[in-house]
């Protein structure tokens, strides 16, 4: 009898896979990014359709792509936290860097005063191009509420 009573509270203190996936984290419409590894071999992202007992419906934005994700199969959530632009920061480096760069190899030149200070300006401008384009690609920030650390 009390093998089985400890063996009973043993099993009770184990979540379920299912059980642990916060289901208030998912609401329809999230953005998630989810590691199948059976399934899918590495992630697979999109928006939550649907969490039912047993399975995640993810898809596009407008439906026209789903798929259907057993939770006992799912290694790993994530929730886009958004999307973020660098294109300022970006641009800002890139003119400081080129700018300044340029501003160390004026007074190594022959260059007149008028001439140098344009020539640090033009290539501040560059860098700032530069940077700005760089720094434009979109990247998304992820924060995982699966497993919980």
């Amino acid at each position: 009898m009390r093998v089985l009573l400890a063996l009973l509270l043993l099993l009770a203190a184990v979540p379920l896979r299912a059980q642990a996936i916060p289901a208030d984290s998912l609401p329809v419409g999230r953005r998630v990014r989810v590691t199948v590894p059976e399934l899918y071999g590495e992630r697979v992202s999109g928006h939550v359709w649907e969490l039912t007992r047993d399975t995640l419906v993810i898809g596009d934005k407008e439906g026209w792509s789903r798929r259907t994700i057993p939770l006992s199969g799912i290694s790993r959530i994530d929730v886009s936290q958004g999307r973020t632009n660098g294109a300022v920061f970006g641009g800002l480096i890139g003119g400081a860097i080129f700018g300044g760069v340029r501003y160390v190899l004026a007074g190594v030149g022959d260059e007149t005063v008028d001439k140098a200070q344009r020539n640090v300006l033009l290539a501040g401008a560059v860098g700032a191009l530069l940077g700005a384009v760089a720094g434009a690609s979109v990247s998304e920030s992820w924060r995982r509420i699966y497993p919980p650390r």
